[in-house]
């Protein structure tokens, strides 16, 4: 062809790529998850994708619970984990667009009895700090309140417990405990509760009208996705997992459709349906490094850089920036971020473990929409990780099993083992001798 027609060559590349593509990713990215699920005998997923300032897939798959067969649609209402988190950080750059806070304001500032172990910290650690993980609080944290019943109220009352995991502001170190402490300072500034300032600042301006901020209202809801867990190749419904005593960290619920809301404000600089929710700078700074992250799991890609904002994970991917956040509930698992330079945005739930497809959806899905071809298999990549996890784990397992003697008896009678038991932190557990 003669370069005198250096258009129509352009053209025709386009072209030749588009055709080798399928001209519709909707199509391909709806292969890809029929491909893709019964590989990981995965029970649901929705996802949702955003493209500039309109939604462009929007769809469920597989079942909400095994015992009804009742299907995932774009409205069905899944756990989120730290999902939340991304939408804690808007919720406090609302009340930094207010005037009545500032990024770097101190808690202690607006919420006197804000306490942790190091005075010095107590006194310095800022909204900034909290939502980027750099006070270097939370060594074992969560030994506080994993599955335990302790409320948000008595989790905060035993922060000056938690021992500093590195110094202040020299480290990533992820603390579910300071986003719930975030939230704290955020309801002595308000007057509301979290629950009530999100609900109203946040989700009603968007019409998340899907989006729940505690556990308990699940049971009762309808189309709601139950957690299921995959053992020894049969797959059972387990139940709703409770992180209301971490709040702002990890408590909500949301589908698919209301996610989408959130992301087209993202991705359009706090501009949602012909309002601003959210300046362009707030935006912007939640998606500006705060501090630097280790490198992530070779599952999910590699990265030149690795850091995190306000809310949000920030790597590179293919020469582009991705803001995002993975969450974990229980039996639950969503993945949400977005290209704010393509203005491109996803969110994928699952209601299933062990798995890693969501990534896998994750990425295809921004390689699709924004035009870039995928450069390696990183489902099959993920499928081969999972499996020398689990090899890893039914081995030690085996180990253990191996190194126990049935024949043996306790060196004590039953009885004597009977009593009260102290871990860190002064959490017991009481022991009992009787029948089976």
């Amino acid at each position: 062809m003669s370069p005198r027609h250096p258009l129509l060559l352009l053209s025709l590349v386009l072209c030749l790529s588009a055709n080798a593509r399928g001209e519709d990713p909707k199509d391909e990215l709806h292969d890809f998850i029929r491909r893709g699920m019964p590989a990981w005998s995965l029970t649901g997923l929705a996802l949702a994708v955003v493209k500039e300032d309109k939604v462009v897939f929007l769809r469920g798959y597989g079942l909400s619970d095994v015992r009804t067969g009742a299907p995932v649609d774009e409205h069905t209402v899944f756990q989120i984990g730290s999902c939340s988190k991304p939408l804690a950080a808007s919720a406090v750059a609302i009340l930094v667009q207010d005037g009545r806070v500032g990024w770097d304001t101190p808690l202690v500032g607006r919420w006197p009895a804000f306490r942790v172990a190091d005075p010095a910290v107590t006194k310095q650690a800022t909204f900034r700090d909290a939502l980027c993980h750099r006070t270097g609080v939370g060594k074992d944290e969560s030994a506080l309140y994993y599955q335990m019943p302790a409320t948000r109220a008595e989790l905060l009352a035993r922060l000056p417990e938690v021992r500093q995991a590195a110094p202040f502001r020299t480290e990533w170190r992820y603390s579910n405990l300071m986003y719930a402490a975030a939230g704290r300072a955020v309801e002595e500034v308000t007057g509301e509760s979290w629950d009530e300032y999100l609900s109203k600042r946040l989700f009603r301006p968007l019409g998340m009208t899907r989006t729940f901020t505690s556990v308990k209202p699940l049971a009762g809801a309808k189309n709601v996705a139950v957690p299921h867990v995959r053992l020894k190749d049969k797959t059972f419904a387990t139940g709703f997992a409770d992180q209301d005593n971490i709040g702002p960290a990890g408590a909500l619920s949301s589908s698919a459709s209301d996610l989408s809301r959130w992301l087209l404000m993202m991705v359009n600089g706090g501009r949602f349906d012909g309002k601003q929710v959210l300046k362009p700078e707030l935006v912007r700074e939640m998606i500006r490094p705060q501090i630097l992250m280790p490198f992530a799991d070779p599952a999910h890609g590699e990265h030149v850089f690795n850091a995190y904002g306000l809310g949000l994970m920030l790597c590179d991917y293919q020469g582009m920036r991705i803001a995002k956040h993975a969450g974990m509930a229980g039996h639950t698992l969503a993945m949400l971020g977005f290209v704010p330079e393509r203005r491109v945005g996803v969110a994928v739930l699952t209601n299933h473990r062990p798995c890693l497809f969501h990534y896998a959806v994750f990425r295809r899905a921004i390689d699709l929409y924004c035009g870039e071809e995928l450069p390696v298999d990183l489902d099959s990549a993920n499928r081969k990780l999972l499996a020398q996890h689990m090899a890893r784990l039914e081995e030690e397992i085996k180990r253990r099993a191996d190194a126990r003697d049935p024949g043996k008896k306790p060196s004590l009678p039953l009885g004597r083992y009977a009593g009260t038991y102290e871990r860190e932190y002064g959490l017991r557990a009481h022991l009992e001798a009787g029948p089976k």
